[in-house]
């Protein structure tokens, strides 16, 4: 191991600051643990004398479980931990081994009183023990918006109608501010100096914050001659002396001339810099695209007024200083304002915090790279000693800035430099571990080079926002020389395709090729940037069988998960508009906006379901769905909360309801989790009212979904497989761009800290201040910087084997991660996959700051197996697609969807269109000369492709459901085999009978159904 002496010095050397960067898999967490467990027992500490901070509270649990079973292993010599073996090999250097045993068996008889915390729930003790100091209730809660955002509401309604609002004295004031911005704005610059600022008594807007992207734009246009006569050189040359003034002179000034500064195209009369668009120029490629970047700059400078929205600021001001007392004198924070208060508590109080440093004496931090600012200022504190310095050997940081992808929770890889620099100027040391004990040698070796070009700061500007690159080697021994990393470019007739259709073509291939190789599922993971568009790559799994599971992205967010909050907090409070509405407009509901809105602009109009009684006449939706309200809230007074729970679950048609969506199955799965997770919740809290556990629910407090131990293919966002590793990994939709930047805003205002420069950004439909194009133009650096470390973190989440799955697109953004290819050539081996894959990767570019490299199109894939299997797949497909459509009437109305189920066919493979539409054709033939279609004509046709949900969670579709001539209910599915053996009869039997047990579960007044399967290429039924 390259890195041995910087792991043995982290784990011994406790009279120094150190601050270890431990790239991918290089085993950060086992190194933690070791430190912790040699520390607390080679200086004999008390446990409570050390504090752990980590990132979350799974982090958290997971370091617990392996403290404890380290001091187990060596109190007692017993269970499994290797950092226990490791510790004991360095201890045994100085301590004798009853010492060493005597030594954590007393740590163990203190784990009770450890502190391994979050940072949240640290602050949170910190507060709760100086009640007085931090002016708060010790009883305070940690709201992240529900309440906290209620008795916003409150108070700014009062506010209004206070000596300081608009009718009080500042009535001209806000007479100006309200000529152009809307009470709503001005609410939301209030809420966003409360809840998104932590210094909002003396920050303003500030002009000089424009300084770094102005002359970022300047050093740009300034690498051409700008002499020549092609049209973006004219425009960029007319632009230049307005940057210039913007610098020197300021908003104002550069705003004048820009108001009365010309350009002569190289066609057509004279223009103003902000017409139309900047003039193009083919053989002028870089110039084209620095003109329009520095059109779209010069028209934001132009709709800047820090003169507005310094007013608005000074108005509302007032309400957010006063409401965030009144936030803290009742108890409810956010999990910023926790943070914010903790920090200004060691500021304001520097005997409470030196005294707690005191009682600390070695401070471990965990994933240091995923904390914010004001984290790093908590952290550091606690360390201080004197004005500037820091106590040696007080801290412990671990951390990987190359796996920092959490700005969107307020991660900063900039503050992550500052803070590093920090403890190394004050006498810290920086290790770094280079050893990767996950992935295969080929793998480490293949993309070492991607990762070198991609994260290492090209100019002193990317500095603050890269986080540089070392190389790793594998600790692993294999002597495997099989291919480790396979690029699959698939092609559609040679032509780029739609987004969608570039999505499900690949979610088809893995779905093969998992299928094929018949490996464990559960061995399988597919990354995404997104899950917006997860059911793509769901389904071809599904419909294969394939058992699968959906993690990551806000499962709070999901349709489902915010339709059961809407109906708890319904239920909790009649008098919660907002929640009754969601409901009357969702699936529960079923009710028309139309007939809402006239609702509401009758007489009687009150969403409060106890109190409105709608006629029924007039509207009967909402009539009904009150109804049902009102019974459910009446069972809820009555019965305890669990019951409820469990009686929502069973009795209501949220599930089913939510079982016809496309993603059903995820729906349901998500459901049945969250009513486990309320249930369990309530038998914990046997005393809890409603309203506290839909609070909670609310908040995510008791709302994660569980670990699945079962053997499944994982579809997860990439942030949710941070920390988790697989031996197989997929990585498809690589020509997904990436958000940030200049975005389109709404219509609401935003606020946002540029906390370096002690200024405000502000955002309004009427102006923005020009502190805003500088948060603007670090958003867009910082995004196009963390998609990088995105894409590292995806590739090192493989062991053994990576698969990029990519189908070019008609719209390819620059952004997208297909193109880091371009800036590396793997090794030839690496990419043999039969005829599936390509045989070379693009050629290494150099391109110039100011180009966009032209991506080499790769050669057209096409994947190994039978064509006759797949057509004859492909047109059963049709068939089945055909018959779902089909009104039994004649054989032209069949014929009708031909077209359409031919063109759905055909999206996912690579067998020509016309061999699936003939096989089909054929088949169809054979169907309508047999007496199938005259028997289904006569039936009574119940319902098609009905969802049924099956006690294990899963979700099935009958086919047909109809009766009889002899009146006796029949379950049917189509079939598409030619000739099924006597194997695959008795798994469709089983399929139908599971079928017929749920019906008779469902109509328990009815006898048993019979069983049909149709076999409709051979136009025969058969009842079993």
């Amino acid at each position: 191991m390259t890195d041995a002496a910087a792991r043995a010095r982290a784990a011994t050397d406790y009279g120094t600051n150190l601050l270890v960067v431990a790239g991918a898999g290089t085993g950060k967490t086992s190194l933690l643990v070791e430190r912790f467990l040699n520390q607390i027992i080679e200086m004999d500490l008390d446990i409570a004398e050390a504090v752990a901070l980590t990132f979350t509270e799974k982090a958290a649990t997971e370091m617990q479980t392996r403290v404890e079973a380290g001091f187990e292993k060596l109190a007692f010599g017993s269970g499994e931990s290797a950092e226990a073996d490791r510790a004991f090999l360095h201890l045994s250097q100085t301590l004798n081994e009853d010492e060493i045993r005597l030594r954590a068996k007393r740590a163990m008889a203190n784990l009770a009183r450890a502190r391994i915390f979050t940072i949240h729930r640290f602050c949170a003790g910190v507060l709760r023990n100086h009640p007085v100091e931090s002016s708060l209730d010790p009883d305070f809660a940690i709201d992240e918006g529900g309440a906290l955002r209620r008795l916003f509401q409150e108070s700014w309604r009062g506010f209004l109608l206070s000596d300081d609002g608009p009718e009080g004295l500042h009535r001209e004031r806000w007479a100006e501010a309200l000529e152009r911005l809307d009470i709503f704005e001005l609410q939301d610059i209030a809420y966003g100096l409360v809840d998104a600022c932590a210094n909002a008594h003396d920050f303003n807007v500030d002009d000089a914050v424009i300084f770094e992207p102005v002359q970022d734009l300047l050093v740009r246009i300034d690498l051409f001659s700008l002499d020549g006569d092609s049209g973006p050189e004219r425009y960029l040359a007319a632009a230049r002396p307005i940057l210039k003034e913007l610098l020197n002179g300021g908003s104002a000034a550069a705003r004048q001339i820009l108001s009365r500064t010309s350009f002569q195209p190289k066609r057509g009369r004279e223009r103003d810099l902000l017409s139309g668009t900047p003039p193009t120029a083919k053989h002028h490629p870089d110039e084209q695209n620095l003109a329009l970047e520095t059109h779209r700059f010069l028209n934001r400078l132009h709709h800047t007024d820090d003169e507005l929205l310094n007013i608005a600021v000074e108005l509302v001001r007032p309400f957010a200083l006063r409401f965030r007392a009144e936030s803290q004198l009742q108890g409810i924070l956010s999990f910023h304002q926790l943070l914010v208060l903790t920090r200004d508590l060691f500021q304001g109080h520097p005997e409470l915090c030196r005294k707690l440093s005191e009682s600390i004496r070695v401070l471990f931090v965990d994933e240091f790279q995923d904390t914010d600012p004001v984290q790093y200022d908590i952290v550091l504190a606690l360390a201080r000693q004197g004005a500037d310095g820091l106590e040696a050997g007080k801290l412990f940081i671990v951390g990987d800035p190359k796996q920092s992808i959490y700005r969107f929770r307020g991660a900063d890889i900039a503050a992550y430099h500052g803070a590093a620099k920090r403890i190394l100027d004050a006498g810290g040391i920086r290790l770094e571990l280079t050893t990767n004990w996950r992935s295969v040698p080929a793998l480490v070796a293949s993309l070492d080079p991607i990762f070198t070009n991609l994260l290492t700061p090209q100019s002193e500007r990317d500095e603050n926002f890269e986080p540089g690159y070392s190389s790793l080697e594998s600790g692993r021994s294999t002597s495997s020389t099989d291919s480790c990393i396979e690029l699959w470019t698939l092609e559609h007739d040679a032509k780029p395709v739609s987004a969608a259709r570039a999505r499900a073509s690949e979610g088809e291939w893995i779905a093969r090729w998992i299928e094929s190789e018949n490996v464990q599922p559960g061995e399988t993971a597919i990354l995404l940037r997104a899950l917006t568009d997860v059911d793509a790559y769901a389904e071809p799994l599904r419909r294969r069988g394939i058992p699968l599971r959906i993690e990551g992205g806000s499962t709070q967010e999901r349709p489902e998960i915010l339709q059961l909050r809407a109906l708890l907090r319904a239920l909790a409070n009649p008098n919660d508009g907002p929640a009754v509405l969601g409901i009357l407009r969702s699936p529960l509901g079923a009710t028309p906006d139309r007939e809402l809105l006239d609702f509401r602009r009758s007489n009687s109009a009150s969403w409060c379901y106890l109190e409105s009684k709608p006629d029924p006449e007039l509207f009967p939706n909402l009539s009904r769905t009150f109804e049902w309200l009102r019974i459910w809230n009446q069972a809820a007074e009555r019965i305890p909360t669990e019951k409820l729970f469990q009686f929502l679950q069973s009795e209501t048609p949220l599930l089913a309801l939510h079982a016809a969506a496309n993603d059903g199955g995820i729906r349901i799965e998500n459901l049945i989790a969250a009513f486990s997770i309320l249930q369990e919740a309530a038998r914990r809290s046997p005393g809890a009212t409603l309203s506290k556990h839909t609070e909670n629910f609310e908040r995510g407090l008791d709302f994660s979904l569980p670990e699945s131990n079962e053997n499944s293919v994982r579809i997860l966002s990439i942030h949710a497989a941070k920390g988790r590793q697989f031996p197989f990994v997929f990585m498809p939709d690589l020509g997904r761009t990436t958000a940030g930047g200049d975005a389109r805003l709404g219509g609401s205002a935003q606020v946002k800290e540029l906390r370096s420069e002690r200024a405000l950004a502000i955002h309004t439909q009427a102006g923005h201040s020009l502190s805003w194009l500088r948060h603007e133009y670090e958003e867009k650096m910082h995004a196009v910087a963390e998609s990088k470390r995105l894409f590292y973190v995806a590739c090192t989440r493989a062991m053994d084997r990576l698969f990029f799955v990519h189908v070019p697109r008609t719209r390819q953004s620059h952004s997208a991660m297909v193109n880091y290819f371009e800036h590396a050539t793997l090794p030839q081996q690496t990419l043999e996959l039969a005829d599936a894959i390509p045989q070379a990767m693009p050629d290494r570019r150099a391109p110039s700051a100011l180009t966009q490299p032209k991506r080499t199109v790769l050669q057209d894939a096409k994947p190994t197996g039978n064509d006759a299997q797949e057509i004859a797949r492909r047109a059963g497909d049709v068939l089945h697609d055909m018959l779902e459509r089909w009104d039994f009437e004649t054989s032209d109305s069949l014929a009708d969807h031909l077209d359409v189920a031919v063109a759905r066919a055909s999206q996912t493979t690579w067998v020509a269109t016309g061999k699936i539409r003939a096989k089909a054709e054929s088949q169809l033939q054979r169907l309508m000369q047999s007496e199938l279609p005259a028997y289904l004509k006569g039936v009574d046709l119940l319902g098609r492709e009905l969802p049924l949900l099956i006690e294990s969670g899963q979700l099935k579709r009958i086919d047909l459901l109809y009766r009889d001539p002899d009146g006796r209910l029949v379950v049917a599915d189509y079939k598409t085999d030619a000739r099924p053996n006597v194997e695959t009869e008795a798994r469709y039997r089983a399929q139908l009978e599971t079928y017929a047990a749920g019906l008779v579960a469902a109509l328990p007044q009815e006898p048993a159904p019979a069983l049909e399967l149709l076999y409709v290429t051979r136009g025969e039924r058969k009842r079993i």
